[in-house]
């Protein structure tokens, strides 16, 4: 975002209007004008949004659980409504809580004085995101504890309210009949402080933190999100966790959406809650500890030892015994290419034609991922599904014959991959560049100027120019969840391969 230097004179330190200020020298992100690109501003930093109405009503069905990132969805709303007020959901949704001092001459409120005079009270001083509101007050923005926090009115005093689960604001720079909401201060939110957390939990606002709530390690874990490949887990573990903390369904999914838009990228809403609804089906955990802390060494004395846990499988088959060696391994019965790498990978480190030759077909069978099926029946056909596994001692060589076999593969993924990032950078600015005109012509529309049929067509011929994203290039993934490798499956067309060095994680999924 383009910044615009404060013109405006510093209040005293001491007035309420200096509450969450920046020194002067600090300058205030200018948001778009325009109420619909706005909307997509908030998005693209992680707060869903949703519209309401001149009297700050939510004007969707479900009000501001209909909240949401998606660009598509806030467009669509917008360009319905282009003057709707920009709502979004407060607490676990977006990460944000909100302390609303509420100024109204003819009810003798004066949130903003009152709130400086608890502040002064306690020796204490506030800097985080600051908003006026249309009739002189305030919006002071935190980000969410990791426990829940209520959304009250005037618990702490007169004026003073707080907006965090089951609540929601109004952003910048919508504009009511009574005027319109302003950044006052950009600053980056900060976190709700220890001594503002104590007076919450004091008024009710927050559980003490004796009582089943959000563990600090797993508030650190939402908002440190994860990168790609831990998304899926990381998230599983703080559901688990919060599922075991006492928190409902609808409460755990709020917090893992919020998790989900901390991740790197942004794990999608549907896989964010399919990780919740996994939670959910897994037997609790007695009693519940906190997987995402590491804790020290314990110990403990037990009366009785624990019942062994029963064994799955069967008592191992000896291979011995044969009446006859078994056959050597088909080489001849293999494609020239693959005969030669397997033989080479043999040779070179000197293991049986068995291991390397079921390295490479099951390497083999990830190449051909979704192109080929086999005919079960006339009427029936599916994708192929190899599974191998390599048991052997210590040192006999699985790791470096398995390592050999994948390496094209890896390497086809490095070189896709270093593709399919310059075609999505091409892909960005066509879409940058395409939408910059759809915005034009739409202005143009609502304007009345142009021929409107004409202008309708050019803004669809638009819109079909910036196409797909192109699809991420992905033979394989490595020891994956099960949701994530459904997803994985999804992109590619209902096959991808799986490569993990234990069994077991392979043999869970």
């Amino acid at each position: 975002m383009s910044e615009l230097p404060r013109n405006d004179a510093a209040p005293r330190a001491d007035t309420p209007e200096a509450v969450g200020r920046e020194p002067d020298t600090q300058t205030v992100p200018r948001l778009p004008a325009d109420a619909s690109a706005a909307a997509l501003a908030y998005a693209a930093r992680g707060w869903p949004v949703f519209p309401c109405r001149a009297d700050k009503r939510p004007a969707t069905p479900h009000g501001f659980k209909d909240a949401t990132t998606d660009p598509q969805k806030i467009a669509e709303w917008w360009e319905r409504d282009p003057g709707a007020l920009i709502g979004m959901p407060t607490g676990a949704p977006s990460g944000v809580v909100v302390v609303d001092l509420d100024r109204d001459e003819s009810k003798g409120l004066d949130g903003a004085a009152a709130f400086t005079e608890i502040v002064r009270d306690r020796g204490q001083t506030i800097r985080t995101r600051k908003h006026r509101t249309p009739r002189g007050g305030y919006h002071l923005l935190f980000t969410a504890p990791g426990a829940p926090v209520k959304s009250t009115a005037g618990a702490l005093a007169p004026g003073v309210d707080t907006r965090g689960d089951g609540g929601y604001v109004i952003l910048p720079p919508s504009a009511t009949g009574a005027g319109n909401y302003a950044v006052e201060s950009g600053a980056p939110l900060a976190p709700l402080p220890a001594w503002l957390r104590a007076l919450f939990t004091e008024a009710g606002i927050m559980p003490p933190d004796r009582t089943p709530g959000c563990p600090p390690s797993v508030a650190a874990a939402i908002l440190a999100g994860a990168p790609e490949g831990q998304r899926n887990a990381r998230g599983l573990a703080v559901a688990v966790q919060l599922r075991d903390e006492g928190h409902d369904r609808q409460t755990v999914e709020g917090h893992v959406l919020a998790f989900a838009r901390n991740c790197r990228p942004p794990l999608p809403e549907r896989e964010a809650l399919a990780v919740v609804a996994s939670a959910f089906n897994r037997p609790p955990r007695d009693p519940a500890r906190d997987p995402l802390r590491r804790r020290g060494a314990t110990f403990r004395t037990v009366a009785t030892p624990p019942p062994e846990a029963p064994d799955p499988w069967e008592p191992p088959a000896p291979l011995g015994g044969l009446s006859e060696p078994p056959p050597a391994w088909p080489w001849e019965a293999l494609p020239p290419s693959l005969r030669d790498m397997g033989q080479a990978i043999e040779e070179t480190y000197n293991v049986s034609a068995e291991m390397a030759g079921a390295a490479v077909l099951g390497v083999a069978s990830i190449a051909l991922g979704n192109k080929a099926r086999v005919e079960i029946k006339r009427d029936h056909r599916q994708y192929g599904n190899l599974c191998f596994m390599t048991v052997g001692e210590v040192a006999s060589g699985k790791t470096p014959v398995t390592a050999a076999a994948q390496r094209p593969l890896v390497e086809w993924q490095i070189e896709r991959r270093e593709e399919w990032e310059r075609a999505c950078r091409r892909w960005d600015a066509r879409r940058i560049c395409r939408e910059a005109s759809i915005r034009g012509l739409e202005q143009s529309m609502q304007k009345g100027t142009g021929d409107r049929e004409a202008t309708e067509a050019e803004i669809a011929r638009l819109k079909g120019e910036i196409g797909e994203r192109p699809p991420e290039p992905v033979l394989f993934c490595a020891d994956a969840t099960s949701e994530a490798l459904g997803r994985r499956m999804m992109e590619r067309g209902g096959a991808i391969g799986v490569l993990s060095g234990e069994a077991r994680k392979i043999l869970a999924i």
